[in-house]
C-alpha cells in the first residue's frame, strides 16, 4: 500500500494482527476528514514508528513547508509510545485523547472508588460519611 500524504486532522490506532508473531499489533493512520487509510505499518513498537515517522520530510530543503508540520491535530489512545512519537515529530500539532479511551478511564474510576466504598461499608457497616447533627 502506498502512503497517502499526511492529512490535517491525523488518527492513530493499533489493531491485533497475528497472535503468532512477535509484533502482534499493527499501527494504522487514517485521515479523520475523509475516512482514508493513510498508511498501515507493520509494528507499534516505537523504535519502528520512529523510525517510520523520521524517514518522511527526510529529503525537504529548507525552506520547504515539510507534511508533518501540516498536520494540526493527532487522535490517538493513551498509549504512551503514542505520546511520545507525537511529541517527536508533530510538534506543531494539537494531541487529542480519543473520547472512548477518556470514558473509559473515568468508567474505570468510579468502578474503583465504588469497590472501595463497598469494601467499607461491608467492614465497618456505614459509608465513612458523618452527617452533622442539628440541634434544636
Amino acid at each position: 500500500m502506498k502512503r497517502h500524504p499526511l492529512p490535517r486532522i491525523l488518527l492513530i490506532d493499533e489493531f491485533y494482527f497475528q497472535r503468532l508473531i512477535q509484533q502482534k499489533y499493527e499501527f494504522v493512520m487514517m485521515n479523520f476528514e475523509n475516512k482514508v487509510i493513510v498508511d498501515i505499518i507493520k509494528s507499534r513498537w516505537q523504535n519502528v514508528l520512529s523510525d517510520y515517522f523520521y524517514s518522511i520530510d527526510a529529503d525537504k530543503g529548507k525552506g520547504e513547508k515539510r507534511e508533518k508540520e501540516k498536520v494540526e491535530f493527532v487522535c490517538s489512545d493513551l498509549y504512551e509510545p503514542y505520546r511520545s512519537i507525537i511529541a517527536t515529530y508533530f510538534k506543531n500539532a494539537t494531541y487529542l485523547v480519543d473520547h472512548f479511551h477518556v470514558v473509559k478511564l473515568v468508567n474505570d474510576q468510579l468502578n474503583n472508588t465504588r469497590k472501595g466504598k463497598c469494601v467499607n461499608i461491608q467492614m465497618t457497616g456505614s459509608l465513612g460519611i458523618q452527617t452533622p447533627q442539628i440541634q434544636i
